[in-house]
């Protein structure tokens, strides 16, 4: 349920990048004529601009994908220009594509990061250039018994009477949405988010295919929300531990700076962790510290957790003074001891139900510690006084 709720939260300005363009498609007279005039040149360049963004950072899959969408616009955007318009190609061209995009952008939302021009990364190009070039050569010899496979009607017509794509098209769209939709509430990535919308958006731009502008439109808002989820990763990676995906120390270090008057900081240890993690190895070490993370981030009263270092995790109480905070750091210490860690057995298969408990040391600013970093100091005070008292405790 928690998975759901934040890719609800987290796909909400990528799906406004995505309304945006709708809303535009449908009054696209109201475009500044400047900007219907060099459609093609802002669209070239939006992909560009994104393309560079993606190599600074090193997200191939999302370099391919644009370099997908680049090379989809540029055909149809060329194909509907030239003076002699080639019909026959463009109905192959949006028969094609119509179900290709969807199936490139879900294979590369479930292929991993293999660098540009690696062994892997050129045989992705080719891979790329291989289906362009499978376009030319059959509206060359205009096979049309290949294109007939895609016309296969088997969704009723009222529910496809706006929809100018085959029911094969519509059918891979949706299927590739909620396989790589899957695959976000799982592992929580802003590239695969990226991913969601633009087999969305790239299905709508080649609908309207026939209509440049609107075409343009849905493309470039593609390649702009693949531009924002490299941004949002690289963003999330910087301040979120990849462990436990909780705010990590920089996150912390930026909260800190915005504290008030009054605040309460709260520093946590798992007792005994170090013979835990040298007993069970250290995959069963990294699972204990997601379920403790995990309960930290449930930690009430407008609590903020945040993993300090190793098995060290600090809350940040903003507007709460000890004996405030200390109500809310009992209940989750409490709930902490409580939770089971189920571990099988290697050798007898037999599960073993593990209890870890936490340790809390607690201080508030006052006029003598008056930093956040001070009022840090005084908490891990606190804390290595919980541990001499026996841990599992809150001291202040």
């Amino acid at each position: 349920m928690k998975n759901i709720k934040y890719t609800i939260l987290y796909t909400l300005p990528y799906f406004l990048i995505a309304l945006s363009a709708a809303l535009l498609a449908i009054k696209k007279d109201s475009l500044p004529e400047l900007v219907a005039k060099n459609i093609a040149i802002i669209s070239y360049s939006i992909f560009f601009v994104s393309a560079l963004v993606s190599i600074k950072f090193r997200r191939s899959r999302v370099f391919f994908v644009l370099l997908l969408l680049a090379l989809s616009f540029m055909l149809f955007f060329e194909a509907a220009s030239i003076e002699k318009r080639i019909e026959f190609f463009e109905s192959y061209l949006k028969v094609f594509l119509s179900v290709a995009l969807p199936i490139n952008i879900l294979l590369f939302a479930l292929f991993k990061e293999r660098g540009f021009f690696t062994v892997i990364g050129v045989s992705r190009i080719l891979f790329i250039a291989s289906q362009f070039l499978a376009i030319f050569i059959l509206a060359y010899y205009k096979n049309t018994q290949f294109f007939d496979l895609f016309y296969i009607d088997f969704i009723p017509p009222f529910v496809t009477k706006y929809i100018a794509l085959s029911d094969t098209a519509i059918t891979v769209t949706l299927l590739s949405f909620f396989i790589i939709l899957i695959k976000t509430i799982k592992q929580k990535s802003h590239i695969d988010i990226g991913f969601l919308i633009s087999v969305l958006l790239s299905f709508l731009a080649v609908n309207f295919s026939d209509k440049i502008e609107i075409m343009a439109l849905f493309f470039i808002s593609s390649a702009l929300i693949l531009f924002f989820s490299i941004i949002s990763e690289s963003h999330h990676i910087a301040f979120y531990d990849e462990l436990t995906n909780i705010p990590a120390r920089r996150a912390l270090m930026e909260e800190l700076a915005k504290l008030g008057r009054k605040y309460t900081i709260a520093m946590v240890d798992i007792d005994h962790f170090k013979k835990f993690n040298d007993t069970h190895g250290h995959d069963i070490g990294d699972a204990v510290l997601k379920l403790v993370a995990s309960n930290l981030s449930h930690t009430t009263g407008g609590a903020k957790a945040f993993r300090y270092g190793g098995e060290e995790f600090t809350i940040v109480f903003p507007k709460k003074s000890t004996e405030e905070a200390k109500i809310h750091l009992e209940e989750i210490r409490e709930k902490i001891s409580k939770t089971p860690y189920t571990l099988k057995n290697q050798k007898t298969k037999k599960p073993k139900t593990l209890f870890v408990t936490v340790s809390i040391g607690m201080a508030q600013k006052t006029s003598k510690e008056k930093t956040p970093q001070e009022v840090m100091k005084q908490a891990d005070n606190a804390l290595y006084k919980a541990k001499k008292a026996g841990r599992n405790k809150v001291c202040e």
